[in-house]
């Protein structure tokens, strides 16, 4: 079985619960670019803006705990995780989102009750972007 998860519902949960904007675009099968424009209003120079972006790259979930791999182009891209993080502090403050050796993310999906509850009915075979969504498939326990 599939679920399909189009990225706007998780551009507007995630808009709904800090305020801000990001934008979420296919890379390949595997990895979704995240997006994130900060614009800011300087006396004498005016509006300035300045996209970040990362590429996250599906690693597995083992055990409720959701593996990402990051990247970018960016130097300094662990001052930009951590910035990325902070958009939604919340779920930095509930231990739901860390940041692991190596670059790894680890969302710790047991934390979210909803998702937690699901995944003791359900095994998650493979997790995959196309565009504009992201494909789980999954078989009932």
């Amino acid at each position: 079985m599939q679920l399909l998860i189009p990225f706007t519902e998780s551009t507007d949960l995630i808009k709904t619960k800090s305020g801000q904007n990001i934008n979420l675009s296919t890379v390949d099968g595997k990895t979704v670019k995240v997006g994130y424009r900060i614009q800011k209003r300087i006396p004498i120079l005016g509006d300035i803006s300045k996209e970040f972006s990362l590429n996250l790259t599906y690693k597995g979930l083992v055990n409720e705990v959701l593996k990402l791999s990051y990247s970018a182009d960016a130097v300094g891209i662990d001052l930009i995780i951590k910035g990325l993080l902070a958009i939604v502090s919340s779920l930095v403050e509930q231990k739901v989102v860390e940041i692991g050796e190596n670059n790894l993310l680890l969302v710790h999906l047991d934390k979210i009750e909803n998702v937690h509850k699901a995944l003791q009915q359900i095994d998650v075979e493979d997790i995959r972007f196309q565009e504009g969504m992201a494909v789980a498939d999954f078989h009932i326990k």
